[in-house]
């Protein structure tokens, strides 16, 4: 068994717990949020862990919300529940503390439509990316590159480390680039047919799963290019509504991310096409599926 690797959000959890009652942990299935959550000593310390996941604990916090969140909680796939987010809310404003409740979840609850109840004012939201190299490498007590190269822009010295083709396949979710190189084509091609098969089913009535898997891919082989949404649901034989409404799906499902452009006049920054960014390398099934290298890229 891999030993837990500290990941970089965990200074700002912990600085947040200090301020907010509640902190809501969203991000990707898989990029080891439940992991984090039990192995970090300032988030277990004083609090009584429970997942959505099992269903006898589903059951008792649809019938009685409040009994669950007595004392210090951690809260794991918190978006099984929408029902929960009231009595969190009223919890809170009965007895105001910080650093109460900690939430995590597979879904942005912010985006779902079944989550009426608004913890704004109440809760600090943070998203759990993929693992980074400096996780990986276990750098994350080093202070950034980047951060030194904004205030003095000089190159290291020393010979550079370029990211190789394995690292780019093997992506940064945990169960893969921790495991096996072998397994990974398989390990993603049951993970996007769980996706598919559960968590699809559980955020949103979709009507057609062979087409919203269609446009899924799609998506993924548009990366970096310019969003129209238009264009995307030609190719997927989808109306514009329709695929728009499956691409708020992907996102509320940190599937995908899309980034806006990066402009001088902040209105433009609204209103023009956004370019697509997934959060998992899944790698290609055939090679008729991969994007050819000579393909022109439109910046955003």
């Amino acid at each position: 068994m891999t030993a837990y690797l500290p990941r970089e959000i965990a200074p700002r959890l912990e600085r947040a717990l200090g301020q907010f009652p509640a902190i809501v942990l969203s991000g990707l299935r898989q990029t080891g949020k439940s992991t984090l959550l039990q192995n970090e000593a300032v988030l277990v310390q004083d609090r009584t862990y429970r997942t959505l996941d099992d269903f006898a604990t589903l059951a008792a916090a649809r019938e009685n919300p409040e009994a669950l969140l007595a004392g210090s909680v951690i809260v794991d796939e918190a978006q099984r529940c929408p029902e929960l987010m009231l009595a969190l809310k009223m919890e809170i404003d009965r007895r105001r503390r910080p650093g109460r409740f900690i939430l995590s979840g597979s879904a942005n609850l912010s985006l779902l439509g079944r989550v009426s109840e608004t913890l704004a004012g109440r809760a600090g939201y943070f998203t759990l990316y993929p693992m980074t190299r400096r996780e990986l490498r276990e750098q994350t007590g080093n202070r950034p590159f980047l951060a030194d190269f904004l205030t003095a822009p000089l190159l290291p010295s020393g010979p550079a480390k370029p990211v190789s083709e394995q690292e780019v396949l093997a992506g940064g979710l945990p169960p893969v680039c921790l495991g096996p190189a072998d397994a990974a084509a398989e390990w993603f091609r049951a993970y996007v047919q769980t996706y598919v098969e559960r968590d699809v089913r559980q955020l949103s009535q979709i009507g057609d799963l062979v087409a919203f898997r269609t446009l899924a891919q799609l998506a993924a082989l548009r990366t970096g290019q310019v969003l129209v949404i238009s264009t995307l649901a030609r190719d997927a034989k989808l109306n514009a509504a329709t695929a728009g409404r499956y691409l708020g799906l992907l996102e509320a499902s940190y599937l995908i991310r899309r980034l806006p452009p990066f402009l001088k006049n902040r209105s433009s920054r609204l209103v023009k096409s956004r370019s697509v960014k997934p959060k998992a390398t899944i790698p290609a099934t055939s090679a008729n599926e991969r994007c050819s290298p000579q393909r022109p890229r439109t910046s955003p």
